[in-house]
């Protein structure tokens, strides 16, 4: 009880750290800038929890230089699409070392960037260099400070897999990421778009019973998320309010995931009001869920289809080069 306890008021901490970037820039009006720090918050986060303070750092080096091309090409598909397909293949080969979970927040900030470019409060563009340090300056914040909060948390041994199997699932991630991305600046779809690439990059894993498991309860838990999204919103309207309420259903979907292992439908279903709540706070929260909502199960299945597609792929490479799992 008392090791569950420390790690709740840790989870907070870092739930505060996640949030501070982007409350201060809300007061401030920023608010476009104010939600992609805290998106950067999060991908800093995650892999000083779960590997180290060095992938923390490497990482949050990483999205301030991306973060600044992506808002360079916003209207580019081609370049988009290259550039977030090779942010998808980086992150398929961590899966050498089972990081692609922690690392994909990353590559999920530049889709959101290439979607929704961040304005001022005058709705001027902010420019790709001061977005670059912001991005930079949030991810390094978070993961500094948390691995500060949480120097002792006990981090899960990583499963290692053979290049083979990391070297395919990087393959099919870039080329699904990629793809998906080009849709996304061409089409111009908007936010919603970036939940569809979101939603690719969560759900694909190296292994098919994974990847299968994972769209089955991200579809569930998202239609669930929506819902509860959607009737907070009718009873507190008011965005300081929301994003107070976010920020707890984030810390619940923190402690659900990590501290009582719930499964990952569990998680999806207290994140996605969090996050609907945060992103609409500023703007209108119906359409948000509604984006998020749709765009999410375009992306369960596209994801259907690509895992369909990948099977004798995977297959091959598994008899070929055996790994520890089946």
């Amino acid at each position: 009880m008392t090791r569950n306890r420390t790690v709740v008021l840790g989870l907070v901490a870092v739930v505060l750290v996640i949030t501070l970037p982007g409350l201060v820039l809300t007061v401030a009006g920023l608010d476009d800038l104010a939600g992609m720090t805290a998106m950067a918050a999060v991908a800093g986060v995650l892999p000083a929890l779960v590997v180290g303070p060095r992938m923390a750092v490497a990482t949050a080096l990483a999205l301030g230089a991306g973060a600044a091309a992506a808002v360079a090409v916003t209207d580019q598909p081609w370049l988009a699409g290259l550039l977030m397909a090779a942010a998808a293949g980086a992150v398929g080969l961590s899966s050498r070392v089972s990081a692609q979970r922690v690392l994909a927040t990353a590559p999920i900030t530049l889709a959101f960037l290439l979607a929704e470019p961040p304005h001022d409060a005058a709705g001027e563009p902010v420019g790709p260099f001061v977005v670059g340090a912001a991005m930079l300056a949030s991810a390094l914040w978070a993961a500094l400070a948390v691995s500060v909060v949480m120097r002792t948390h006990h981090r899960p041994e990583a499963q290692t897999l053979s290049w083979y199997r990391a070297g395919a699932y990087a393959a099919v991630l870039a080329v699904a990421v990629g793809g998906a991305s080009w849709v996304l600046v061409d089409r111009q779809l908007g936010h919603g778009g970036a939940w569809f690439v979101m939603t690719l990059l969560i759900v694909l894993q190296p292994y098919l019973k994974d990847s299968w498991q994972k769209t089955l309860q991200r579809a569930a838990g998202t239609v669930i998320g929506f819902v509860i999204a959607l009737v907070l919103y009718a009873i507190l309207d008011i965005p300081a309010v929301l994003y107070v309420v976010a920020s707890i259903l984030m810390l619940l979907a923190l402690v659900a995931l990590v501290v009582k292992h719930r499964p990952y439908w569990q998680f999806v279903a207290l994140l996605t009001p969090a996050i609907v709540l945060l992103e609409g706070g500023s703007g209108s929260v119906v359409d948000t869920a509604l984006e998020r909502l749709g765009f999410t199960l375009l992306g369960v299945g596209v994801a259907v289809v690509i895992e369909l597609a990948a099977v004798p792929i995977l297959r091959a490479v598994a008899r070929r080069h055996p790994v520890h799992q089946a």
